[in-house]
């Protein structure tokens, strides 16, 4: 009889429910499909994470000083998952550096974890200047001292500028995405680059959206940062207030709840705006099912995914997005876009549209559905990950070279001394170039 094919060895890094990370949501949503195919060895340094894990995968808390490399040599697969909070991330990245493997870049941009961990974690100010002059030169050495000293250029704007993709994708033997503005940067460098739809399971059925209530229901949630509009989006509700009883709340982790909470006082909304935090998944899903429109727009976007908008698919429910980014490339069938420069015109617009109906986009609630089941599964996803196995195999020779004529770089100098190596080298570079 023929023998099975041995299952791969996957090691994945990522953070782990119940981290506030919707990337640990995304490695646990993928998992089962993940474990069915490969055995998978996740890794983790938080303290806990969810038992249920361990269901489907060993489970390894590590410390990326001391990680044990030799385990790693054993595995078909590296994965690391990295996202753009260094409370999550700064240590797989760590590790990334010592045993590349396959990135998979949830955002385009990571300047705030690497400027997060250079500034909060390691306590070395001075190492990321002298990695920002490395990757972008003295002009973007310039704006980070600047930002530093007095706060301007802001750090989102460095975040657009010097982004620090390169500097990851450089490290990996190949690069899953999510998006095409990623799959653009990571190509561009000669680095093997695949785009997956991001994975989520969607429900059999699209859940009941029937109204027992005559007031709206709006719905904003997630990791809600000033590019979120939510200021905007409370600014829009002050003008509809007196067209429609409304209720709107939020969900998640605020950037800045004091002044939040200040607005939404501010702008005399108290009796129909909350703030409600974290709550459990199944809670946050039936709220956003009973939703008439949540809220999910992004400016500026910084070429991310989105997380939110595969809960919001999953129950079926309509939301309103800005036409940039990924957001921009969605289906218009499956969520409704604004523009940036026409927002509040356009926010508007929406809210009087549900006023006089408001089943007015119950259509676009179910059309994501649809596209999130056929597009979106996790068991898809799985299969078109585990070939990313041959684009890896072709640059490991590449990054093998890499690490030896830098291992040998660092010879010369210690027996030559810097500015002789440096002098050697370039007469051996001349010579290479003469030769050909």
């Amino acid at each position: 009889m023929p023998t099975e094919p041995a299952r791969p060895l996957v090691d994945w890094f990522s953070p782990l429910p119940p981290a506030r990370s919707d990337i640990a949501h995304f490695s646990a949503r993928i998992l089962p499909a993940l474990s069915a195919r490969a055995d998978v060895r996740l890794w983790t340094d938080q303290r806990d994470s969810d038992p249920a894990l361990a269901k489907h995968a060993e489970v390894i808390v590590y410390d990326p000083r001391s990680i044990d490399l030799r385990r790693l040599n054993k595995s078909n697969l590296i994965f690391y998952n990295m996202g753009n909070d260094g409370r999550f991330h700064a240590a797989i990245r760590e590790v990334m550096f010592k045993a590349p493997g396959i990135l998979i870049a949830h955002e385009l941009s990571y300047h705030h974890s690497m400027y997060w961990d250079y500034m909060v974690r390691r306590q070395d100010p001075a190492g990321y200047l002298a990695l920002v002059e490395q990757r972008y030169g003295t002009a973007a050495l310039r704006a980070a001292k600047q930002h530093m000293d007095k706060g301007k250029p802001h750090i989102d704007e460095l975040a657009r500028q010097y982004p620090f993709i390169d500097y990851l994708a450089d490290a990996a033997l190949a690069v899953i995405c999510h998006t095409r503005a990623v799959e653009e940067a990571v190509t561009a460098r000669g680095i093997g680059a695949l785009r997956l739809p991001l994975a989520y399971q969607a429900p059999a059925n699209p859940p009941s959206r029937s109204r027992t209530s005559s007031v709206l229901e709006f719905v904003q949630f997630g990791y809600i940062g000033p590019q979120r509009r939510l200021f905007s989006i409370l600014s829009a509700l002050s003008r509809f207030r007196d067209k429609h009883p409304f209720r709107l709340r939020i969900f998640g982790e605020l950037w800045d709840e004091n002044a939040v909470r200040a607005e939404i006082r501010n702008l005399r909304l108290d009796d129909c705006v909350s703030i409600v935090g974290f709550v459990a998944e199944p809670v946050l899903d039936g709220a956003i099912a009973k939703a008439d429109l949540v809220f999910n727009l992004r400016y500026p976007s910084i070429g991310e995914a989105s997380g939110s908008q595969m809960r919001i698919w999953a129950a079926a429910a309509p939301s309103i997005v800005t036409n940039t980014g990924w957001y921009g490339d969605l289906p218009d069938n499956t969520v409704v876009k604004i523009e940036q420069e026409t927002e509040a015109d356009d926010i508007d617009r929406v809210l009087t549209a549900l006023a006089a109906d408001r089943f007015a986009y119950a259509q676009t609630g179910l059309n994501g559905f649809a596209h999130l089941a056929k597009e979106h599964s996790p068991e898809s996803y799985v299969d078109q990950l585990l070939k990313i196995e041959e684009m890896a195999e072709a640059r490991r020779g590449v990054m093998a070279y890499r690490h030896l004529s830098l291992r040998a770089d660092a010879m010369i100098e210690r027996l030559f001394g810097r500015d002789r190596a440096a002098r050697m080298k370039a007469v051996m570079n001349y010579k290479q170039k003469f030769d050909a």
